[in-house]
């Protein structure tokens, strides 16, 4: 297959949900194999944690259609899967950068991306109002009516508003139990993002640790985030953590820094989980296989 095809070793399509599906084959509750991926040693989890992190919800492994962006792409021509809940999932930014960008807007990279929204639309016109270019006083009342709406809405409803300066973020696999709140960065030969959409410097990874803070807080349980790699990978900088959080004190970047629990990489979470390697497909063409295959056998 030509190495032009879209998306050939996709990390979500080719690791991640092929890895998790299969320990969701085993055991749906995640009790049969998640403690052990928590222990694996280059991870730093609080061991109470780890020898007893709860069991699965049930919205986890709950499937709904999906449109695979890279899927439905020629020549693999797949419109919709049946994917779980948990893969993909869309988290709501973190509504302390939120509020940061609305009253730092000058910080965002709207200057860049102006010329994409269309002259006169409301969005555009709003954007440029808080960023001073009709004057003063539009730029303090601008400011003023994104802060009543972002407080009145919240993270939560803040999908394509005029003073949303980070949008929702599709998290790899997101589990959940009663105790834990995990979200799993899924790579291959992709790099981890080192810039948002809308803010130069702030890291993807980064980013999803602060809005699994946020997700976590609001549902009273522990969170944490682990990166998967296909071969040993290095944690975020110092430098990383003080430009992804600008709006943060230095007292809750190190908070946030213990909740990064490490990297670790695909064969180590096969081993210590008992999978066999050999279920991690070359190239997305293979999943293709696998499903068309499926699919024939019901048909």
């Amino acid at each position: 297959m030509s190495r032009n095809y879209p998306g050939r070793l996709n990390s979500s399509i080719t690791r991640v949900r092929p890895v998790f599906q299969a320990l969701f084959g085993k055991d749906r509750t995640g009790k049969a194999w998640l403690p052990d991926i928590l222990r694996i040693e280059s991870l730093y989890v609080d061991p109470s944690i780890a020898a007893c992190p709860g069991t699965m919800k049930g919205w986890v492994t709950r499937k709904r259609s999906y449109s695979d962006r890279i899927l439905k792409q020629k020549p693999y021509s797949i419109d919709m899967i049946e994917l779980e809940e948990c893969f993909e999932h869309s988290v709501p930014p973190p509504t302390a950068f939120l509020r940061w960008l609305c009253e730092n807007p000058i910080e965002s990279q709207w200057l860049k991306k102006r010329d994409s929204f269309e002259e006169g639309s409301p969005t555009r016109s709003k954007r440029d109002d808080l960023f001073g270019l009709n004057g003063p006083d539009n730029e303090t009342a601008a400011m003023s009516e994104a802060l009543i709406e972002l407080k009145a809405d919240g993270n939560q409803g803040s999908r394509r508003k005029w003073w949303a300066f980070e949008g929702f973020t599709e998290v790899d696999c997101c589990l959940e139990t009663e105790r834990l709140l995990l979200f799993i960065e899924g790579k291959r030969t992709d790099p981890i993002s080192s810039s948002t959409d809308w803010y130069e410097g702030r890291n993807q990874l980064l980013r999803n640790l602060e809005a699994a803070e946020e997700l976590a807080e609001e549902k009273g349980i522990e969170y944490g985030v682990i990166l998967i790699s296909e071969n040993p990978a290095e944690p975020p900088s110092p430098g990383e953590y003080e430009r992804s959080y600008p709006h943060l004190e230095d007292s809750r970047k190190a908070e946030l820094q213990n909740h990064f629990l490490g990297c670790t990489t695909w064969r180590d979470i096969c081993k210590s989980t008992g999978l066999d390697s050999n279920i991690l497909p070359r190239t997305t063409q293979d999943v293709v296989d696998r499903i068309k295959k499926a699919r024939r056998a019901l048909s």
